[in-house]
């Protein structure tokens, strides 16, 4: 015999284990009276009782504040677990366990969303997660709206798209000058080709001169000693040598060689050293001062420069075009529009929809509801946009097109947006993509 006296299978043991395991049946809570019960019978036998008679009397008189009130605390809760667990993408079904783990939460069935989907494109359509869904259900993942980590995360964003942007100009900078470096050597090969075609005899007189002037040194047994003569203050590198007396050209660099004997062509060839000398510093200083590569980069440069400036330009008139397209005020006349405000009327225009009939400012409208008639001064932010059916009528109210009338084509829930066909204007009949929610509002009909 045990401690338990043998009692393991009486009513009153199981119902400790079962009080012991802490959570039990969702759907045998009573979110009113905040009580869970062990089976259906006990769950039948609440509902019968007194006291929950008189707590669904409380909830029959006002039932959208107690639901409200209940979807707010939901909503807490699952954001906290959100916070928490979703830092990086999670199933939202592994969120909603780990929240109805904790005894006190409030049931989903007591709140305005029906199903854990519903909650989750809710979550997605305020902003508050990023939401996906995929074939294995809904994803979710929290985005923190601290404003130290958005302004660093856009500060690095921006960063990573500048360096690609100047690595991707910079290579195409680089290909571009070596076209530019390829095609004007070639066209400098092709002058040089023709110019020494037109002047054939010139060019067989240079080349016979500096063939003639390449022959062996003879010297003869009694002729003077060669004698090098420095510049004044002539450097290690010899670039202030001056040719010696009696040497012919084949002293001279190669590189002055055919401009040396050009010259000499030209203006006669003499034997005083001077006359050589000069020469040969009118042929050295002849020499371009700047590359070709040299000369496209500055050119290059400066066109770059000229390019950024006309598009910083261009950047700044969109933006200031895409500012002047959209407005803070959206509302229009004959839109069906949906109640936001929870106290108006105790709470009986929530989630109710009107047609908006006239407008007292930009912001203020007169609203007639669809479902008792009354009319009602509201200002827009207690108010949001209605969707019509597919293929049905709706108004652009915010945007490039704003104010034209359009037929709405599908709508995409994993981007919250919409595809509407233009119905008139100087553009009707073009499809636009992508509108968003809240850019588009339903008209009303009849």
């Amino acid at each position: 015999m045990g401690k338990d006296g043998g009692n393991f299978l009486t009513p009153k043991a199981i119902a400790n284990r079962i009080k012991a395991k802490g959570l039990q049946k969702l759907r045998w809570f009573c979110q009113m009276c905040q009580k869970q019960c062990r089976d259906e019978n006990g769950f039948k036998c609440h509902c019968m009782s007194e006291s929950h008679q008189r707590q669904m009397q409380l909830f029959a008189s006002n039932p959208n504040s107690f639901m409200d009130e209940f979807s707010v605390e939901f909503e807490r809760g699952m954001m906290e677990v959100v916070s928490r667990r979703a830092r990086a993408r999670v199933h939202a079904n592994v969120v909603y366990q780990e929240y109805i783990s904790d005894r006190a939460h409030v049931h989903m069935n007591s709140t305005m969303w029906e199903t854990l989907t519903d909650f989750v494109i809710y979550l997605g359509r305020t902003g508050k997660c990023e939401v996906d869904q995929t074939e294995k259900g809904w994803f979710v993942q929290f985005i923190d709206r601290d404003p130290a980590k958005v302004a660093a995360a856009e500060a690095r964003v921006k960063r990573v798209a500048t360096d690609l942007d100047a690595e991707e100009r910079h290579t195409r900078e680089l290909l571009r000058l070596a076209k530019r470096v390829r095609e004007s050597e070639g066209a400098a090969d092709g002058t040089a080709g023709g110019e020494g075609d037109g002047d054939g005899e010139a060019g067989r007189g240079a080349a016979a001169a500096t063939a003639a002037a390449a022959r062996e040194l003879v010297r003869a047994d009694d002729a003077p000693p060669l004698v090098l003569q420095l510049q004044p203050g002539a450097g290690a590198s010899g670039t202030g040598k001056r040719p010696a007396a009696g040497m012919g050209p084949s002293a001279l660099p190669p590189r002055v060689r055919p401009a040396l004997a050009a010259a000499a062509a030209v203006f006669g060839a003499g034997d005083d050293d001077d006359d050589a000398t000069r020469i040969a510093a009118a042929a050295t200083a002849a020499a371009p001062p700047k590359s070709a590569m040299a000369a496209i980069m500055e050119q290059e440069t400066r066109r770059k420069a000229a390019a950024d400036a006309a598009a910083a330009a261009a950047s700044a008139a969109a933006v200031a075009a895409r500012g002047g397209e959209r407005r803070a005020e959206w509302l229009c006349c004959g839109i069906v529009v949906k109640v936001l405000n929870r106290t108006l009327g105790g709470g009986k225009y929530h989630k109710q929809k009107g047609v908006v009939r006239a407008l007292d400012s930009g912001v203020v409208a007169r609203v007639e509801m669809l479902q008792s008639g009354d009319v009602l001064s509201l200002d827009q932010d207690d108010l949001e946009t209605v969707l019509p059916p597919v293929g049905g009528p709706l108004r652009v109210v915010n945007g490039a097109h704003r104010g034209a009338r359009a037929t709405l084509l599908s709508i995409n829930e994993a981007r919250f947006c919409v595809r509407v066909e233009l119905a008139d204007g100087a553009r009707r009949g073009e499809v636009i993509d992508g509108v968003e929610y809240e850019d588009v509002c339903k008209l009303h009909v009849g």
